[in-house]
């Protein structure tokens, strides 16, 4: 037709979980523990101006990456003489794109002459330690201060980290980085609840939010073309 373009896409995603709970103290400490483990299966072929002659179009975006993620915690939750309550926890994720996808991505910077970067196992995943704390504590019948601080990890849509993985020479077009790091957020938030009646409440709370290593573009030209 007008757009000749035909797309297909596959992604499947196999998780193993397993979680731990006791209480300890005579119930002063609430133990949390577990872990997660991600499989990623993903598959695209996309594209664009596919002819008899030529059924892969221009630049076309075809990949099967597999990839690996998951979590490590453990958490507290402390009550202390029936009044204030903390949580208290740690958490590891880890993210590998694959070894592939990374073979891929040095090809690409080495070609513009930029530096590339390490293959094995632990030069090439993602990974980052967030510290959870939580406390809520009565300073009268009616008065509660609260307090969070926690900080989090959050993968980017793992097409922006393929697309175009299998195709060094992808022209002009948005290529994935394999190379790309987890947005991290991190937050603090504090506050205080008031009980005006037995049916009314009133809350106010200061917060902060910081969130960085957002996806964006950047556009990539080889040494001697700026010359």
């Amino acid at each position: 037709g007008d757009y000749p373009y035909w797309e297909k896409r596959e992604s499947r995603q196999y998780t193993f979980r397993g979680d731990y709970q006791n209480k300890l103290g005579g119930g002063t400490h609430e133990l949390k523990t577990g872990f997660t483990f991600d499989y990623y299966d993903l598959q695209k072929d996309e594209r664009t101006n596919p002819e008899e002659t030529d059924p892969d179009g221009d630049f076309p975006n075809q990949y099967h990456e597999e990839a690996y993620g998951g979590v490590l915690y453990v958490q507290d939750r402390l009550r202390y003489r029936n009044s204030m309550v903390m949580n208290a926890g740690l958490r590891f994720d880890f993210f590998d794109p694959g070894q592939n996808a990374v073979r891929i991505s040095n090809q690409r910077v080495l070609a513009l002459e930029k530096p590339t970067s390490g293959m094995s196992f632990l030069e090439r995943w993602k990974a980052q330690v967030s510290p959870r704390l939580g406390m809520s504590y009565p300073i009268s019948d009616r008065d509660v201060l609260h307090f969070h601080y926690g900080r989090f990890f959050q993968l980017p849509d793992l097409e922006y980290l393929y697309d175009y993985s299998n195709n060094p020479n992808a022209g002009n077009a948005l290529v994935g980085n394999a190379f790309l790091e987890p947005e991290t957020t991190i937050s603090y938030q504090f506050g205080v609840r008031r009980q005006v009646s037995d049916r009314v409440f009133m809350d106010a709370t200061v917060f902060f939010k910081d969130i960085f290593g957002l996806v964006g573009t950047e556009e990539l030209e080889a040494e001697d073309e700026r010359e």
